[in-house]
């Protein structure tokens, strides 16, 4: 019997300094940690996926059924208006010009080629040719495409519906194209579509973008992009980092502050933040020193620590 009192006497103290140590190590988690306010420059955007696309696309195609004698552009060339692109031999030429190998002297068969030309297919507009969908000697129809003119390429953005109350025409943006990330092309907002489109139950609008200078050469059709809607930029602004106010913005919260007699609570007025950094309008100064304890955050992110500027440490 006395065995087992003993027992249960080590059990209980074991316990008791298992909670004791649970306790003192709580309590020197929860110590107040300070951060201060910082002013630097906010830039407040949203940002879409999107593709390069022709603005203008021309389909030239074949007025007459026949034969292509010659294409005289390549894909990618750039073309004037009036341009000769190909030549292309009618039906009764080709069946004319057949006939005519056998039998027929090289000064008769040069009579007949002046006389019976084939049909040039001009360039209808100054672009680009995009497409080139037919070889020499391909048998046509009428009406069938031959190739198809871009006068300038644009980007058309997908933005989220909760997202297009901020975009507007003449909206400037910065675009940039997955092949080529590191290079950025300023752009304008020159339309906003009017027919959603909902894929994977998210709900979109096109918005189209002309850039500000014209594409280099490298930038092709179909290529994906991304598109940074500029909302707002403060050349300087007092923030803190947005995970202070838990992902609040734009209204009222109350932050704890250093005092002389220690941490007291004040209500600060927040403006518009960038996912990482959240202004301040009111309520606090660069001298002020915000407290917070880091055990909150740890229990709610499961002991990962933030970055100082919002944002998990990777």
């Amino acid at each position: 019997m006395k065995k087992q009192w003993i027992i249960v006497a080590v059990l209980s103290l074991l316990v008791a300094g298992f909670v004791g140590y649970r306790v003192t190590n709580k309590t020197a988690k929860t110590e107040w940690k300070q951060i201060e306010p910082v002013e630097t420059e906010l830039v407040v955007k949203v940002s879409a996926n999107g593709s390069v696309t022709p603005q203008n696309k021309v389909v030239v195609s074949t007025p007459i059924a026949g034969r292509v004698d010659k294409v005289l552009v390549e894909e990618g060339a750039k073309v004037r208006k009036g341009q000769q692109l190909a030549l292309l031999s009618s039906s009764d030429r080709v069946a004319l010009m057949d006939s005519i190998h056998d039998g027929v002297d090289s000064a008769e068969r040069t009579r007949l080629q002046e006389m019976y030309r084939p049909t040039p297919i001009l360039a209808p507009a100054t672009g680009t040719i995009v497409l080139r969908a037919v070889n020499q000697g391909q048998t046509v129809t009428q009406e069938s495409t031959l190739l198809q003119i871009s006068d300038k390429l644009i980007v058309i953005s997908k933005v989220d519906e909760t997202d297009i109350a901020k975009v507007h025409v003449g909206q400037e943006v910065d675009i940039s194209i997955d092949a080529y990330s590191s290079e950025k092309y300023p752009g304008v907002v020159d339309r906003i579509g009017q027919q959603s489109t909902v894929t994977n139950n998210v709900t979109t609008y096109d918005v189209f973008i002309s850039p500000k200078e014209t594409f280099p050469d490298r930038i092709k059709s179909g290529m994906s992009s991304n598109v940074d809607y500029m909302i707002s930029k403060k050349e300087k602004a007092l923030v803190i980092p947005s995970w202070l106010s838990e992902g609040r913005k734009n209204t009222k919260v109350e932050l704890m502050v250093a005092t002389a007699d220690g941490p007291a609570k004040r209500e600060v007025q927040l403006g518009e933040s960038n996912g990482e950094a959240v202004e301040v309008l009111n309520g606090l100064s660069l001298n002020d020193q915000v407290m917070y304890k880091p055990v909150s955050y740890e229990t709610e992110t499961k002991g990962v620590p933030f970055n100082v500027m919002g944002g998990k440490k990777r």
